[in-house]
């Protein structure tokens, strides 16, 4: 494994913006159209909940860059694995290195979550919703900072790629988080099943090409 160092990341909790449309869309995902006075409650709802939840998280990261070794078409040596995935492979192609990166906000979220479900299971899921909304909204801050930092450097980054999105397994939640040193940098650990512990978390990689 090259020695590329760990990086550190945060962002004040206080001044994230959870896009509230967010939260309405993945609460109403599979759902019908509301009515009006519905869509209200909901709006409001979503609002209220992106508030409190502002106040229970922490915004920590951590990302490292590794070099990429392409072995064949659906096969390349990232540096934290040696991964075999048409779909990310395919992704990356033409690119030098990877950034690995991982974000959370910490276990705060998972106690509100639970909380506002024992109260009941229809605030829980609004609640729920606005901790993935909040979780995107974090990652793409990162993302933007190291779009800027890359370029100056001169790179160009490619869309974030997830474990467990097409045929990049899953399994592979252990290398990422072990190769950034997850549970101690940022607290971050894996189920048996390969759930993020604590739940509103995500990892990624993003490849990066040399400007041409």
């Amino acid at each position: 494994m090259e020695a590329f160092p760990i990086i550190l990341h945060s962002y004040p909790s206080s001044r994230l913006q959870i896009p509230t449309d967010e939260i309405v869309r993945y609460a109403c995902m599979g759902q019908p159209t509301l009515d009006k006075n519905d869509r209200e409650t909901l709006y409001n709802g979503a609002i209220s909940a992106a508030d409190e939840l502002k106040k229970s998280i922490s915004c920590r990261g951590v990302y490292r860059c590794f070099s990429v070794n392409f072995i064949d078409s659906v096969t390349a040596d990232l540096g934290f694995a040696v991964v075999k995935s048409k779909n990310l492979i395919s992704h990356i192609d033409g690119c030098s290195h990877i950034i690995l990166t991982a974000i959370t906000l910490g276990v705060g979220a998972d106690r509100l979550i639970s909380r506002k479900t024992e109260i009941s299971a229809g605030v829980g899921l609004l609640y729920n919703c606005a901790g993935s909304a909040a979780a995107e909204a974090y990652m793409d801050i990162l993302n933007e900072e190291l779009i800027d930092k890359f370029y100056e450097k001169g790179y160009y980054l490619t869309e974030r790629f997830s474990s467990g999105y097409g045929d990049f397994s899953i399994t592979h939640q252990d290398d990422i988080l072990r190769a950034l040193n997850a549970p101690k940098t940022i607290g971050l650990t894996v189920s048996e099943g390969y759930l993020m512990i604590p739940s509103k978390s995500i990892t990624a990689v993003i490849g990066l090409r040399v400007k041409g």
